[in-house]
């Protein structure tokens, strides 16, 4: 049996991800910033050290492997978008699609969700835990 506190976590984890995925980013362009150029944003040293630890090569190869960790994370991440947006897509009540749609595909906080469709955020929190409950028996099934 899946509870609230999965079936919201199940959810979240679009927010956690995209939060990552956006701090290896910013990662990425402070390396980038350190005078890296290509259309990747870096071009390797002319020569590859050969002593034990050189700052440069170092960079470098760490750069190219958040690059690829950064395109592996995304890639998951529009599967898991594609995969909730589904289940989501089957909820019935029309407010709960809205607030779900919203907190966790667009990634809005239910204070704002509540303000873009002039709800009272107290009924936008009560309805968001009946999403969540709604969620939950979806995941049963």
């Amino acid at each position: 049996m899946v509870t609230y506190e999965e079936a919201e976590k199940y959810l979240l984890k679009l927010e956690r991800d995209w939060s990552s995925i956006e701090n290896k980013k910013a990662e990425l362009k402070i390396l980038q910033k350190s005078g890296w150029k290509s259309s990747s944003g870096f071009d390797a040293p002319a020569v590859q050290p050969s002593g034990k630890s050189d700052p440069v090569w170092n960079t470098y190869t760490y750069a190219m492997k958040l690059e690829k960790e950064i395109k592996v994370l995304e890639n998951q991440y529009v599967l898991d978008v594609i995969e909730r947006k589904a289940l989501i897509e089957k909820v019935k009540k029309t407010l709960h699609y809205e607030i779900l749609y919203g907190r966790y595909i667009l990634h809005k906080s239910l204070a704002e969700i509540a303000r873009e469709k002039s709800y009272c955020y107290e009924w936008v929190r009560k309805s968001h835990k009946a999403a969540i409950e709604e969620v939950r028996n979806l995941l049963i099934l």
